[in-house]
């Protein structure tokens, strides 16, 4: 499992809070994590990272104060239904 946790004003480029990915063990499988449960032998690492660079195509407007909240909602409904 891989993640991000992201501040709540990267709305809109990203979803604010944690972001999880998975793959199995054969690489063959993988996509976002939505519920997890550990077992034993669960090891986690950080990286205390603050920098992150992104680069937008020149068609993404970040100033629609109205686009943070639309795509929260979008992806809540994406990913819990």
């Amino acid at each position: 499992m891989l993640g991000f946790r992201f501040p709540d004003y990267v709305e809109g480029i990203e979803v604010g809070g944690y972001h999880l990915h998975f793959i199995d063990r054969e690489r063959r499988r993988g996509g976002h994590v939505l519920d997890s449960r550990s077992g034993a032998g669960l090891r986690a690492r950080l990286d205390p990272s603050n920098d992150l660079h992104v680069e937008l195509p020149p068609a993404v407007e970040l100033a629609d104060p109205d686009l943070a909240a639309a795509t929260h909602a979008a992806i809540t409904k994406a990913e819990r239904g």
